[in-house]
């Protein structure tokens, strides 16, 4: 697969979903700004009685929604490793404990 992957990129080389830098998953700049966010306080509101701490591994918008549509709508899989690494802050800044993933379509229609 390797090879094939190679003369794609010859034809529709990969950008970076970020800056639009040529770039096989994320450019440097975007995947050190990427690793560099912190999680995000995402509670609705009106906060229901007794909903438990919720955060979200970074503020949604600029670069961490360029990603997420990446992976989510134009099929850049491999963005999983570096939005996990986001993910796994999240979850270790609610400390130890049960906690619950709930996944976030990136639109209504989804």
């Amino acid at each position: 697969m390797g090879v094939l992957a190679d003369l794609v990129d010859l034809v529709l080389p990969r950008l970076c979903p970020g800056c639009g830098a040529p770039a096989a998953l994320l450019c440097a700049g975007c995947d050190a700004a990427l690793r560099g966010t912190a999680p995000a306080a995402a509670s609705p509101s009106p906060r229901p009685a007794g909903l438990p701490p919720v955060v979200a591994g970074a503020a949604y918008g600029g670069l961490v929604t360029a990603v997420l549509v990446a992976h989510k709508e134009r099929g850049r899989l491999a963005l999983v490793r570096p939005l996990g690494a986001v993910l796994a802050g999240a979850v270790a800044s609610l400390g130890a404990g049960p906690c619950v993933l709930v996944p976030v379509p990136s639109a209504r229609a989804a």
